[in-house]
């Protein structure tokens, strides 16, 4: 169990100490509450050593047997300096429970980060086992749980060459299911061959994720991508961010003076950086409205609707909190699940299913194991993906794989390969992620008809696909004018048709008659 606390300053009087104690009081209860075996503190808890309320804060601890992590383990550090650089406390604290206290391999406070009067203090926790406890209604509500989420956004080519590094290190040492690519393979076992299969498929997954995880910059995800961005930060900011962590890191180095020319340059610089990041959250608006202009002028026509669509959706509804009558997270997941299987899965077209099975060429059920993917297929099927998509159930992005390596390209031909030989796949690799979105804002946002659903797939899955494309062609005669699912045909072509066919008309006096019909 994870508690994050803000514990009241020490005003100096018996009403502050009160407050403290209760807030103490409060943790432990709801520690006490919970079924947590385990218990990790973290914060600013405003108690030095030595200071009024360390007492009840040694008591707290004592109470909930908790190890004083960071107090054991630094010393003459601190994490809170005022504005004037002139006041220094150890205020901001971890506690953990014996067992969690024995896996924590470094606790550091972080100096380099100039933001605030705080400093960022940290422990490292190493080889410690989570309980997996399914949740009880079934749905595992992932917007309460912020994770870190590898950003290709930020990464450069350093980044990138790391990646690659891990990657290849990771791959070199899981194997392939030998066994399943021999003639002699025992493919009657059914069982014991999708087992191997799934645990190959997974051992690739995890290599990189792992990789993407340990090299690529982080960004955090709480159910929206949304990050605080500061407007102005660029010109009015961060020139004086960086003179103030320079000017503070020199006064670190030295030992902290209380005066000269070190101690009067950090607390200037400090000052010019508050003031000016000050300024800009006062003017919030007004610098929004300035960059939006300047994008305008510049002619940054992307920039310029992207700006105007981000701020227009972060004023739109999101969710609905009744949908088809239903209120409630489970009540409205269990709408939309019935909703979404209803709609899916509403037919059956035996004859189809016979007719198909009756046109799959015989030869594709061999005795044994048989190549029909290259490497080189991998690799280029990867080169054309598109980057910057969502990701799907697995987490990972698209860029992962095509930033990858040869071993990488080897290891996903022979899992592909297995895939059409054994006629089989994971379950983890089929599955998808519907989400609705809303069609009309300004509509009805509790009717289900007002949404469409979009499907987040697997990255493999959709590389799967991308390399059986080249294998697959369609026999059926389409008519000459149909646009969708041609090659080197779009709908944007289509529209572009239709507008010009309604402009002729239009334009000399006649009119249109239009018939929509979706087949």
């Amino acid at each position: 169990m994870l508690v994050s606390t803000y514990m009241p300053a020490d005003c100096g009087d018996s009403e502050c100490l009160e407050t403290y104690i209760e807030t103490c009081a409060y943790i432990s209860a709801l520690f006490k509450d919970t079924e947590a075996v385990q218990l990790v503190v973290g914060g600013d808890f405003n108690c030095h050593i030595g200071s009024r309320f360390y007492d009840t804060f040694l008591m707290f601890a004592n109470e909930n047997k908790l190890q004083l992590t960071d107090l054991n383990r630094l010393k003459d550090v601190f994490t809170f300096c005022n504005d004037a650089g002139n006041a220094f406390s150890w205020i901001d604290h971890f506690l953990c429970s014996c067992a969690v206290d024995n896996l924590v391999s470094d606790c550091s406070v972080h100096y380099q980060y100039v933001t605030s009067d705080h400093k960022p203090i940290s422990i490292t926790i190493k080889h410690l086992q989570p309980r997996s406890v399914a949740p009880a209604s079934g749905i595992c509500d992932v917007g309460s749980i912020p994770k870190v989420l590898p950003d290709w956004s930020k990464c450069g080519a350093s980044s990138v060459a790391f990646y690659q590094y891990e990657l290849d290190l990771a791959l070199a040492r899981i194997s392939a299911p030998s066994v399943l690519f021999a003639d002699n393979a025992d493919r009657n076992n059914v069982l014991i061959c999708d087992k191997l299969i799934d645990k190959y498929y997974k051992d690739i997954s995890s290599c990189v994720n792992d990789a993407s995880l340990m090299c690529i910059p982080g960004r955090k995800f709480n159910g929206s991508f949304s990050e605080h961005v500061v407007p102005g930060w660029n010109g009015y900011v961060i020139d004086k961010h960086q003179a103030s962590r320079v000017a503070y890191l020199d006064w670190l180095a030295a030992d902290k003076p209380r005066q000269g020319v070190l101690n009067e340059t950090m607390r200037k610089t400090r000052s010019q950086f508050k003031l000016a990041l000050r300024y800009c959250q006062q003017h919030e608006s007004t610098l929004r409205a300035d960059a939006l202009a300047n994008s305008l002028s510049e002619k940054e026509y992307n920039r310029f609707w992207k700006s105007v669509n981000r701020a227009n959706n972060s004023k739109a509804v999101k969710y609905a909190s009744v949908v088809d009558g239903c209120s409630g997270d489970k009540a409205i997941a269990d709408r939309w699940h019935s909703h979404f299987e209803d709609l899916y899965n509403s037919t059956r077209d035996i004859m189809s299913e016979v007719q198909f099975r009756v046109r799959v060429p015989l030869n594709v059920n061999v005795s044994s194991y048989k190549t029909f993917i290259e490497v080189s297929d991998v690799a280029f099927a990867c080169k054309n993906q598109k980057s910057g998509k969502a990701t799907g159930p697995d987490d990972m992005a698209m860029e992962a794989l095509i930033n990858g390596t040869h071993r990488l390209y080897v290891h996903l031909a022979l899992l592909f390969n297995l895939f059409i030989n054994y006629g089989y796949l994971p379950s983890s690799f089929m599955q998808s992620i519907i989400i609705p979105l809303v069609k009309n804002k300004a509509g009805d946002v509790s009717h289900l008809n007002n949404y469409r659903a979009i499907a987040l797939s697997p990255v493999l899955s959709k590389l799967f696909e991308g390399v059986l494309e080249k294998f697959l062609s369609s026999e059926t005669i389409v008519d000459n004018h149909q646009f969708g699912f041609k090659r080197g045909h779009s709908t944007s072509l289509c529209t572009n048709a239709l507008k010009q066919t309604v402009d002729y008309y239009t334009s000399r006096g006649s009119y249109v008659f239009a018939c929509f019909v979706d087949f």
